[in-house]
């Protein structure tokens, strides 16, 4: 359980760490990115704690998020929270 969910954190900061600095999920990657990163050191000092595990699981689906959404904001979508992908 554990292996495969510092393997998933371990995923998803690479990936918010390749937002571009325009996107405007940039801001909230890198806060994100610094959560993760503070909560694998805890992880690394207390491993049976499950609570740290849960808030993991958390925080690596917040990240999931933000990674949609800039790819969404790339394609021009609607569900990026940016407008309408096109004025017609």
């Amino acid at each position: 359980m554990g292996q495969s969910q510092l393997r998933d954190a371990e995923y998803i900061l690479s990936m918010l760490e390749r937002l571009s600095a325009d996107s405007i999920y940039a801001h909230r990657a890198s806060g994100l990115r610094g959560s993760i990163l503070r909560l694998l050191g805890e992880l690394e000092r207390d491993t049976g704690d499950e609570m740290l595990f849960e808030r993991l699981r958390f925080l690596v689906s917040q990240g999931y998020d933000i990674v949609e959404k800039a790819a969404s904001e790339l394609r021009g979508g609607e569900d990026a929270g940016t407008g309408p992908a096109s004025l017609t």
